[in-house]
């Protein structure tokens, strides 16, 4: 699932947003579809859960969007509360799955679907580690590292100046290599890495 390139002359969420909830303009809904499709593929992804479920969370996912698009009008970049909703997303449909395999194991039934799969990789606890970062600091690494904006259109998205940008930027990667070494058990730079 790939992401289209940001052009510099294509509206922002926020007017995106504004267009589908105001008109209903499908355009305007299917480019922030487009814009993001990937990084909600890969936060769902990221919790362990195979790309079945992935979808089926980015797809709620954006439901949900479509949705609360009202309340969410005024912000500049979708990509964090995305990251976010993605994850919960994944997260229940995960315990749903595990809830239906217990309890057609528990009356016999045999189960004949995957198994449930578990990531040793890290991917996990990066999951959770952007989770617990503030969302100004998740906001910004989901921008860089994720949507792969240069700090010159990370500038222009959250409104800040190229300097204050690379400052916060600088400070979000400190504070999530900082989160990942306390948590233990990832190495912060295989995880950065993923």
């Amino acid at each position: 699932m790939e992401s289209t390139p940001t052009n510099a002359s294509d509206p922002d969420d926020a007017t995106l947003l504004g267009r589908w909830s105001r008109d209903c303009c499908e355009r305007s809904f299917h480019l922030l579809v487009t814009k993001y499709a990937a990084l909600v593929h890969q936060a769902a992804r990221r919790l362990g859960v195979d790309d079945t479920i992935a979808e089926e969370a980015a797809q709620a996912t954006f439901i949900l969007l479509a949705r609360k698009a009202c309340t969410l009008a005024d912000r500049h970049s979708l990509a964090g509360w995305l990251h976010v909703t993605a994850m919960h997303q994944s997260r229940n449909l995960k315990r749903r799955q595990i809830r239906e395999y217990r309890k057609r194991h528990r009356y016999g039934n045999e189960f004949d679907g995957p198994s449930i799969p578990t990531w040793d990789d890290g991917q996990p606890e990066l999951a959770r580690a952007m989770a617990a970062l503030r969302p100004g600091d998740r906001e910004i690494l989901l921008l860089r590292f994720y949507r792969a904006l240069s700090v010159k259109e990370m500038a222009g998205v959250t409104g800040l100046s190229v300097e204050a940008a690379q400052k916060r930027l600088t400070r979000a990667v400190e504070r999530l290599r900082l989160s990942l070494c306390e948590r233990g058990g990832v190495s912060s730079s295989a995880a950065l890495a993923a």
